[in-house]
């Protein structure tokens, strides 16, 4: 089972929003904007961004088989995204054999969000921050987020995918001129991933809003709170 939270979906982006991208020199090595914990994930290969979205998949297909309440469902998505089988852990945990050998891990991000993150950075938007929300802790959204930045002609095309996936997409001024994608649980979220990939051409069709960033990768041992 995935947790959800009582929100309420809306798809409205005003007319006159103020479109806005970081530039180059306002990315840095911890990401950008006024968050904390988190790296620049920017105009992400379509080849890894296919990666991730699947193994989210594998791994999220596991935790809703085996959780039956939301504080299972926390344990053992928490365990799965601070695994990383590619540092060659000498001792595996026991869901590591379910979710197979060709399992990749979650590029240190946050089950049920990992996937939209990078959709949204192949399709040409900037994400800044995410967050599936957690059960029985503190956590700063009450729902699955994704804070992003991007221009007006891929806004456009996303809205209609962010209604058909049942996310909501709305601006968020509290922050700067950031948007944000939100839905009340991961399932849509990752639906969302999946839609937006599927439509990967037109989005990557239209002109590139920044350069290529040459992040370095994050530390596997440390499972931050923000991507």
């Amino acid at each position: 089972m995935f947790p959800r939270a009582q929100v309420e979906i809306e798809v409205s982006i005003p007319a006159g929003d103020d479109y806005w991208v970081p530039k180059p020199s306002d990315i840095d090595e911890e990401g950008f904007g006024d968050f904390r914990g988190v790296w620049p994930i920017v105009q992400a290969t379509t080849r890894l961004t296919a990666d991730v979205i699947e193994d989210e998949r594998v791994a999220a297909a596991y935790v809703d088989a085996q959780a039956s309440t939301p504080e299972a469902f926390e344990k053992l998505a928490y365990e799965i995204e601070c695994y990383w089988p590619a540092v060659g852990d000498s001792e595996a945990p026991d869901f590591a054999a379910r979710l197979g050998s060709g399992w990749g891990g979650l590029e240190n991000l946050e089950l049920g969000v990992a996937g939209l993150t990078y959709a949204l950075s192949n399709a040409g938007f900037y994400p800044a921050a995410s967050c599936r929300s957690h059960v029985g802790e503190r956590s700063w959204s009450p729902n699955p987020v994704v804070i992003f930045a991007g221009d007006k002609r891929r806004v456009v095309l996303l809205e209609r995918l962010a209604q058909e996936s049942g996310c909501g997409l709305l601006a968020d001024y509290s922050r700067g001129n950031f948007l944000y994608v939100y839905a009340p649980s991961i399932q849509e979220m990752m639906t969302l991933a999946s839609a937006i990939f599927r439509n990967r051409v037109p989005f990557r069709g239209l002109p590139k809003t920044g350069r290529k960033q040459s992040p370095p990768r994050p530390n596997a041992s440390n499972q931050p709170t923000l991507f």
